[in-house]
């Protein structure tokens, strides 16, 4: 059960890595901003913005179960 927790914690690692990444994107698209965004750069912003929630929340969940298999894995 413990290898099981370990699997889903570097999976989760994994997916948080990606969000960071995809908020790199976006922030680099904001320090090239020389005023109010084009209508595509504010798409791109838009669109890596709603997938870093996503990874992040993705991330999250493969943790907490991570963490629930190994806490399990001392009773079993």
């Amino acid at each position: 059960m413990i290898w099981l927790g370990f699997l889903l914690s570097v999976v989760g690692y994994a997916i948080g890595m990606n969000a960071g990444f995809t908020n790199k994107k976006m922030a680099d698209i904001g320090a090239s901003l020389q005023g109010p965004p084009s209508p595509e750069q504010a798409a791109d912003m838009a669109r890596y913005r709603d997938r870093a929630i996503l990874l992040a929340k993705i991330a999250s969940i493969f943790v907490l179960v991570a963490v629930a298999c190994m806490a399990l894995a001392q009773h079993v």
